[in-house]
């Protein structure tokens, strides 16, 4: 990204805070380009930019003679895949809901088998929730649970929007962690349509598998992000006194030496140095 990008982006980010900071709902009047520059410290012609930016995303929208309105607010989502994706669209101002779509048993394939460590063809409960906010669709999650869970006696019209707690009710889930991994991928059309996008609409992907203190596999997950309604952001502490991170500086440090002193090198081309 180059640093003028960077610098749109920040920007974006800033009049995206500005509308979930100030509760501002679809239909809100936003404040004019000038009104929100001097709220910003920034150029009119900034905002102006960001403005063209936003309504070509669908985040907010122009009437004639009347000024620029919030037309959808925007989640932000601070890795919550992990906090919970209820907690992340009611920290926007939203109303989060869950529809459950379906409830199975269904037998697993041998990629899913070997992440939930069982025998490939076994009957696992099997969900696919779709996650609303204020009624539009943002999250859709399908999940597969370890042979152990009864789905039928986790109430999932009570328990649907948090999962986690359903399955502690069965299991006991203290230590127990979450992995992930993130991926973009384009949308089936079948997935599309639960967005009411395209097919083909890029998105983002989510895989996690939930552990036990034990290391037992209790979940595998898979979670479509509607990239209209989403956006991750995360950070990450860096700890120099980690001795595994001065490990990576070191091994780093070799691996440069190394390269600086080997056949392609610049030196060894006969390029100045």
């Amino acid at each position: 990204m180059s640093r003028a990008d960077a610098r749109s982006e920040e920007l974006s980010d800033q009049i995206l805070e500005f509308i979930r900071s100030s509760d501002l709902r679809s239909g809100d009047r936003l404040p004019s380009e000038g009104e929100m520059a001097d709220q910003l410290g920034i150029s009119r012609a900034k905002v102006r930019e960001v403005y063209v930016s936003l309504l070509e995303r669908g985040v907010i929208e122009r009437q004639h003679g009347k000024g620029t309105f919030v037309k959808e607010v925007p989640i932000k989502d601070d890795q919550g895949y992990q906090s919970g994706f209820a907690a992340s669209i009611a920290a926007a101002g939203l109303q989060p809901t869950v529809e459950i779509l379906a409830v199975a048993h269904s037998p697993v394939d041998v990629d899913l088998a070997s992440e939930l460590r069982i025998a490939p063809g076994t009957e696992v409960p099997k969900l696919l929730r779709l996650f609303r906010a204020d009624g539009d669709p943002v999250v859709l999650i399908e999940d597969y649970l370890a042979p152990r869970f009864d789905v039928e006696a986790m109430e999932l019209d009570q328990n649907a929007i948090d999962l986690i707690a359903a399955m502690s009710k069965q299991a006991d889930l203290s230590g127990s962690w979450i992995d992930t991994h993130i991926t973009a991928t384009n949308l089936s059309h079948q997935r599309a349509q639960q967005f009411d996008l395209p097919a083909g609409s890029p998105a983002i992907h989510i895989h996690s598998l939930v552990r036990s203190s034990r290391d037992e596999i209790l979940c595998a997950a898979r979670a479509w992000l509607n990239p209209s309604q989403i956006k991750l952001k995360s950070s990450r502490r860096v700890n120099m006194s980690d001795p595994a991170m001065l490990s990576f500086i070191d091994r780093r440090s070799a691996v440069s030496r190394r390269t600086s002193q080997g056949p392609f090198s610049k030196q060894a081309k006969g390029n100045p140095q």
